[in-house]
């Protein structure tokens, strides 16, 4: 697979699961290790979240990762939203990274997203994470 290939060629190939393998066990991220993430993602109609990497940074953990439109055409979101759990499920603390690339003309339009926090490491064990144009809380089971 060539450095240029896009996300989205990496869509139409089949090879996105195994290029976010292939990413998370190399000198992705300039080397930088990865915490164990349990995230809980909510998949809009329009939208295929898939599930982030956790890059332990050294002000905390970014959040990297990748989704695609469904191709049900309507409103595209252009935002994701990241919330840390509590051990209940509340909301401790969000963030919220962009979308590039989603236009939604295509039936089938990838993009990555990229979410610095401050928060710890020992943190992305418990995220939910969904898109959202408003910052809105993730709502869950909403589908």
């Amino acid at each position: 697979m060539s450095p240029a290939m896009s996300v989205r060629g990496m869509a139409r190939a089949g090879l996105l699961g195994v290029a976010a393998v292939a990413v998370g066990s190399c000198a992705a991220y300039g080397g930088k290790p990865l915490a164990p993430v349990s995230a809980a993602i909510v998949q809009p109609a329009t939208l295929e979240i898939g599930p982030p990497d956790a890059v332990i940074e050294s002000i905390g953990v970014r959040f990297h990762g990748w989704a695609c439109t469904s191709g049900t055409y309507g409103a595209m979101p252009r935002a994701i939203r990241i919330e840390r759990l509590d051990a209940e499920g509340q909301v401790m603390d969000s963030a919220h990274g962009r979308l590039m690339l989603m236009r939604g003309r295509a039936a089938r339009d990838c993009s990555v997203y990229d979410v610095p926090t401050d928060w710890p490491a020992s943190a992305a064990g418990n995220v939910r994470i969904c898109a959202s144009e408003s910052g809105q809380s993730c709502q869950v089971g909403a589908r």
